[in-house]
């Protein structure tokens, strides 16, 4: 019994549901800018477990094709700990794929070819591609344009593509290119490993902190654009929250280019990670008002 539920552990780990539902409010602010209104369960209830199969495909694909670099990384993680192997991993990923793709069909063609392609990058950058990009920093990009497909997908189902699309779209890469030079500080050993070209293997940790800060500072004034864009209006308590949220993530950053350690990236990774996943979240319960 005891080996029953290491190894269920292990395959609960490997889907990330937590990190699924700490994503919802982001979901949640994307159906705001769309509609201007809050959405209903009915609404968002299919959509939703379309965006956890394909995240969960994600995280099932990545930790497959990370394995040994998480050997060094992370070797509690499901795949190096024992609990979910390879062989298994794999088949799950892929059974996650299909059913993603199925789920999408029956919201709309629209849904069901964002899916597909969202399948079909993941696939391609974890499954193959990863280790193979020459230019510096593209592990990064394509870890992040994957990260705004799921955006894509959740827009996809409720409406055409439009300004403020790219516009979220746009402000959605740079956060988490962000916060991915972070992750990439942290994960630096394994990477090497695995000969993955980011910028913090290329260049050094100190290179990663500084590119991370960068993409921060150039995802404001694209936030701004979405927000004249959508038509929100600027209350004080938005601006405040803004701010709020803008100026702790740009203090973890600076912090982490003083101190460009595993162990520092390590922690604000994860505060980095929070700050961005509840700050949508903030937002829609601030009620704002006057979506045009």
């Amino acid at each position: 019994m005891r080996r029953l539920l290491w190894h269920a552990s292990g395959y609960l780990q490997i889907i990330r549901p937590h990190l699924f539902v700490l994503s919802i409010p982001s979901y949640l602010f994307e159906f705001f800018l769309i509609h201007g209104r809050a959405a209903s369960a009915a609404e968002i209830a299919r959509p939703m477990l379309v965006l956890w199969l394909i995240y969960s495909f994600g995280m099932v694909l990545n930790d497959w094709a990370d394995w040994p670099a998480d050997q060094v990384n992370f070797p509690r993680r499901p795949i190096p700990s024992g609990r979910v192997h390879p062989r298994v991993a794999l088949p799950l990923s892929l059974g996650l794929a299909v059913l993603a793709i199925a789920g999408a069909a029956s919201v709309g063609p629209r849904m069901q070819a964002v899916a597909l392609i969202t399948v079909l990058a993941s696939s391609a950058h974890f499954g193959i591609l990863k280790d193979r990009y020459r230019l510096v920093g593209l592990v990064e990009g394509m870890t992040s344009a994957i990260s705004v497909l799921t955006f894509a997908l959740f827009w996809a189902a409720f409406a055409p593509f439009d300004r403020r699309a790219g516009f979220l779209f746009a402000t959605v890469f740079l956060l988490n290119f962000a916060l991915d030079s972070v992750g990439a500080i942290r994960d630096l050993d394994g990477d090497a490993v695995r000969n993955y070209r980011s910028v913090a293997v290329a260049w050094g940790r100190s290179a990663g902190a500084y590119v991370a800060f960068g993409a921060l500072l150039l995802a404001a004034p694209v936030a701004v654009l979405l927000a004249r864009t959508s038509g929100l209006v600027l209350s004080a308590p938005l601006l405040v929250t803004v701010a709020a949220f803008g100026t702790a993530c740009a203090g973890l950053l600076l912090y982490l280019i003083k101190y460009p350690t595993r162990e520092v990236a390590y922690r604000l990774f994860v505060a980095f990670w929070v700050l961005i996943a509840t700050a949508p979240g903030s937002l829609y319960l601030l009620g704002v008002r006057g979506l045009g």
